[in-house]
């Protein structure tokens, strides 16, 4: 019987328990999956240990396997999101430990023009709870995908928000579909695949287990353009996430609490440690994102902003530096040190003018991006 692509690509996640890293190395030394697992490889000697995970008779195997989930993914709707293919998410892609491939249900588009991470405590207090409301709500008809873990506490609150405003809202798992954890979120996960829906790396059946969180997390982290920390302790998933996300070089927000609430502890952390921005309410937050537009009339308007493009009146060193950090979209202090030596005295100076021009701003990942205009 001749293979097909999806079973194929659910061989792929079969071999990917060894590493996705290793297993892309490995992919792009062949034109198709086809070639992948019908022909021999480069690696299949048996002194290459690194690639022993999928030598030919592994690659069989999994293609064995493979065939018993084809009927999952036909009779629940199963998409696969593979890395090679235009409907991967692009943000997630730009992460050096993105999955080979997700597996997607229900109703939405990852490569949306606006995507927010929410996190925070499986304890949420009621301050917790006011947040979450007053967020969401700023979100209606601002065309944002809401993305969340589908927890206790302020994950599934903010899922069960944004379906009550209208807001397209996506669950990422820490196991397979036709698993639940917890099994009280099972009629909230099926509401969501009317507006949004859910996203896994894990092959249908795999069970919770503790090391697939921070797993998780990172794919929360790395689907979006900004992470929100609405409530956290000084240890958890939430500043996990938020880390990740810093390491993605993406934006990180933290609502601030009192110095005596245990639940606030860890935003308060992260704004100290200049891990994340302070912010105080879901205008700032537009406001910082520069998505007040609608998005829907997003080319006019941004016709219409260029006109007074407030870069386009710098000049000499202002204007090199600018446009450096404009091309690489994020530039760590360090690379502008080492690319500007000769402006040693007045990097910093101009760095400053730039920020005070609202033309760059200064990341807590320690990075320099542009803003848009």
């Amino acid at each position: 019987m001749k293979s097909t692509l999806l079973q194929q690509q659910i061989a792929l996640s079969i071999l990917r328990t060894s590493g996705n890293k290793k297993l892309k190395t490995l992919l792009d030394t062949h034109d198709n999956l086809e070639n992948f697992f019908s022909g021999n490889t480069a690696h299949d000697s048996s002194n290459s240990t690194r690639y022993r995970f999928a030598t030919k008779q592994k690659r069989a195997e999994a293609m064995s396997l493979a065939e018993d989930y084809l009927h999952f993914f036909k009779d629940d709707s199963i998409e696969v999101l593979f890395y090679k293919e235009d409907n991967y998410p692009q943000r997630l892609l730009e992460c050096h430990d993105a999955p080979v491939n997700l597996f997607k249900q229900g109703n939405f588009n990852l490569n949306t023009g606006r995507v927010v991470s929410i996190v925070g405590t499986r304890n949420i207090t009621s301050y917790g709870k006011a947040i979450c409301e007053h967020l969401i709500e700023s979100f209606k008809d601002k065309n944002i995908l809401v993305i969340s873990g589908l927890a206790y506490g302020v994950d599934v609150y903010v899922h069960e928000l944004c379906i009550k405003h209208g807001i397209p809202t996506v669950g990422v798992l820490g196991h397979g579909f036709h698993v639940m954890y917890p099994a009280s979120h099972r009629p909230i996960s099926k509401k969501m695949q009317e507006n949004g829906g859910l996203i896994s790396e894990f092959l249908p059946g795999t069970r919770a287990d503790k090391i697939h969180f921070p797993m998780r997390n990172r794919i929360i982290a790395g689907l979006a353009d900004a992470t929100i920390v609405v409530e956290s302790g000084t240890k958890g998933g939430s500043l996990i996430t938020a880390d990740m996300a810093n390491g993605y070089n993406r934006d990180v927000f933290a609502f601030p609490g009192t110095i005596f609430d245990e639940y606030s502890k860890g935003c308060n952390q992260l704004i100290k440690q200049n891990k994340a921005h302070l912010i105080n309410s879901g205008a700032e937050f537009l406001e910082y994102m520069n998505w007040n537009n609608n998005s829907a009339h997003k080319s006019v308007e941004t016709e219409q902003i260029a006109l007074f493009d407030p870069s386009t009146s710098l000049t000499g060193h202002e204007k090199e530096i600018f446009q450096f950090i404009k091309k690489q979209a994020n530039v760590p202090k360090d690379e502008l040190l080492f690319h500007f030596q000769h402006l040693s005295n007045e990097l910093f100076g101009i760095l400053l003018q730039l920020e005070m021009n609202d033309l760059i701003v200064f990341l807590p990942a320690g990075t320099y991006k542009c803003k848009s205009y």
